[in-house]
């Protein structure tokens, strides 16, 4: 059997962790999980470029106990452009990890696989991938992680074999597959998977993460992701919404705005300056970051020298 992940974006803060943690388990315990199969993965193994100790721990552990074999394509998100080197790396003892950090063919379980790898340098990549060997042209299956010509980015369609886009995470001509972990706000509501290319079918994984919009002062509905992430609009303060929904994961706050309040509060008083004005304004946004506040204070005082 060959299968097929799209961008996994492992990441240590929570509740990524412990998703991607039920997730990989959740992969151990398959019948799948044996000798005879192949997984391949389009790129993005890690979040980071430079993963922290837990995520390499966790995935490590992953992958040595798994019986599969498998082929880790290198993605933007695993490649240091300070550290000058793949964050995959980390697994290249591992007997049963094939890492693919150059274009090359591959002849898996009698098809062959064409794949081509985020590179570090993009005028080199695409000089590269615009004109490929005869190897490559013909190849069954083409893997690759960048924006092609359907995303205005490098032009691979001389090439013949079925296509496995990564990298773009909605789904879209070439980049079909399902992402196997709903990674941010833009993939809310999409069903999640990998792909069993040898049936070719769709192996369906449970809703672990999903993002969900509420109301300030709506209860958190049940039957969502296993770790559902909100946004909450219209809070009355930051402060206020991270303490009502303190044993939730947050996404962002919207906070009412206050602007229209201030001014009309102010029409009956003495005309102020405009610098004071703004400095009551920002005196009002307690949902501002600290460093937002003096920036903005900064720039007031600056103002008012001039």
């Amino acid at each position: 059997m060959i299968i097929l992940e799209k961008d996994r974006h492992e990441r240590g803060d929570s509740p990524f962790f412990e998703a991607h943690k039920f997730y990989n388990n959740w992969l151990l315990d398959k019948e799948f999980n044996n000798e005879s199969t192949n997984f391949i993965s389009l790129g993005d193994w890690f979040h980071s470029s430079y993963p922290t100790p837990e995520e390499i721990d966790e995935e490590m552990r992953f992958l040595s106990n798994s019986k599969m074999k498998f082929f880790l394509l290198a993605g933007n998100h695993d490649w240091s452009g300070v550290l000058k080197q793949y964050s995959i790396l980390s697994f290249r003892n591992l007997s049963n990890v094939e890492i693919i950090c150059e274009p090359c063919v591959k002849t898996i379980e009698g098809k062959t696989f064409a794949f081509l790898p985020h590179y570090k340098n993009f005028k080199v990549m695409k000089e590269l991938y615009t004109s490929l060997s005869e190897e490559f042209i013909n190849a069954d299956y083409v893997c690759y992680h960048f924006e092609d010509e359907t995303q205005h980015g490098i032009d691979i369609s001389y090439l013949k074999g079925k296509r496995f886009g990564g990298h773009i995470h909605t789904q879209c001509k070439n980049y079909e597959l399902p992402m196997p972990i709903t990674s941010r706000y833009d993939e809310r509501g999409l069903d999640n998977g990998i792909y069993n290319l040898t049936e070719d079918k769709i192996i369906s994984v449970s809703k672990l993460i999903d993002y969900y919009d509420i109301e300030y002062g709506e209860e958190i509905p049940v039957g969502l992701a296993m770790f559902p992430i909100i946004n909450i609009k219209n809070a009355p303060s930051k402060s206020l919404a991270q303490e009502k929904y303190k044993d939730n994961y947050i996404h962002e706050i919207y906070v009412v705005n206050k602007k229209k309040e201030k001014i009309t509060d102010k029409t009956d008083e003495k005309k102020i300056s405009i610098i004071d004005f703004f400095n009551n304004y920002i005196h009002d946004r307690d949902d501002l970051e600290k460093t937002s506040i003096t920036r903005l204070k900064n720039y007031v005082r600056s103002k008012e020298w001039e």
